[in-house]
């Protein structure tokens, strides 16, 4: 239904538009479909006023985070491998973190998959063996027995 009302206000749009070009008026505008919030007004700094402005908030300096050895310390020797040889092109400290992190990621969300997929293999072998016991066994138990590992 939105989308129809949308349609036919474009059409409407243009016949305007086409009306105004015709005529030599200004095109007419339209109203936005989607209202932002206003935002204030983003008004320059002299350099002066940005200086004093830094002086005051003295926020410490940032200093890169060096885990990356720590991250590395957790990994297998396998993975270690595999992280070292994805940050040798890497050499801004904050990079490397950053891509140590996202693998670490990857390593648990690897390890989460494959903690679901024991736990589904185990419920499935429980059924298998109920199914067994009951002298209703499957030609699919079958197959998953025969080729599953």
């Amino acid at each position: 239904m939105h989308a129809d009302k949308l349609y036919h206000r474009m059409l409407a749009q243009e016949a305007l538009i086409e009306q105004a070009q015709a005529e030599g008026i200004p095109l007419p505008t339209s109203d936005p479909l989607f209202t932002t919030p206003a935002r204030p007004a983003i008004i320059p700094q002299s350099s002066e006023q940005q200086r004093q402005q830094q002086q005051s908030s003295k926020s410490p300096q940032y200093e890169p985070p060096t885990d990356v050895e720590a991250i590395l310390a957790k990994l297998t020797p396998r993975s270690r491998a595999r992280l070292q040889e994805q940050l040798k092109g890497i050499s801004s400290p904050v990079e490397r973190e950053i891509e140590a992190k996202a693998f670490m990621a990857e390593v648990a969300a690897t390890a989460q998959t494959m903690e679901r997929l024991e736990m589904h293999r185990k419920e499935q072998d429980e059924g298998i063996k109920r199914r067994a016991e009951k002298g209703q066994s499957t030609f699919g138990d079958f197959i998953t027995k025969t080729f599953r590992y």
